[in-house]
């Protein structure tokens, strides 16, 4: 049996609670859009493998391009991410927290807002409730910065961030292999599937018109 076909399928009704008034006034909450790190804004550094410095980070120019078309257009961001390494021992929360920092940095430099970076740095191998495709971060997200996950988007290159949004209510836009999808056995399929954070940009877009 795959890592993917262990997960079982946990979607529930997102809970009706009041959203979080302590919010920036300048922050749609109609207009926030939640983004997987690793593969998705930067490069992958492979599975199992952890971005431990800055120098490591190298941001996708497609990401970037995407993310800036939206942010023209009055979105924010949320970056929500496994981030094993500190767990498994490959890395320190002061690494992670450096890493994140200029990951921040970089946003800033192009004008895209990026309202927060929610981690789980749980070991791949525990039974951890926060870790994706667990549901947790994402109401994380939600009962901080007051948006319905149900009208906003969840972006990643990997099976399990369309099983992470399906979990969590919210719609998927899968920009990894197609092929990889399988490992669903057909039950589950993104919202969308796009070819890049370019691509992303312009179905969320032709979407919201």
């Amino acid at each position: 049996m795959n890592r993917i076909e262990r997960f079982s399928l946990l979607r529930t009704v997102e809970p009706k609670k009041p959203f979080n008034r302590a919010v920036k006034s300048n922050i749609n909450p109609t207009k926030i859009i939640l983004l997987d790190r690793d593969g998705t804004v930067n490069v992958s550094p492979g599975r199992r493998r952890y971005i431990k410095s800055e120098d490591e980070l190298i941001l996708i120019k497609e990401s970037i391009e995407g993310l800036r078309l939206l942010a023209s257009r009055g979105y924010s961001f949320i970056i929500i991410t496994n981030q094993a390494g500190v767990g498994a021992g490959h890395m320190t929360e002061d690494d992670l927290t450096a890493v994140n920092s200029r990951l921040k940095e970089e946003f800033q430099n192009h004008n895209i807002p990026l309202l927060d970076i929610i981690c789980c740095t749980d070991h791949y191998e525990s039974d951890s409730k926060r870790r994706k495709p667990n549901p947790t971060m994402f109401f994380e997200a939600r009962d901080r910065y007051g948006f319905s996950l149900a009208e906003t988007y969840y972006i990643g290159d990997d099976p399990r961030d369309v099983l992470a949004a399906y979990n969590a209510g919210t719609k998927s836009i899968y920009l990894g292999k197609k092929e990889l999808l399988k490992d669903f056995g057909g039950n589950l399929k993104p919202d969308h599937i796009a070819n890049d954070m370019l691509d992303a940009a312009k179905i969320i877009l032709n979407m919201s018109d």
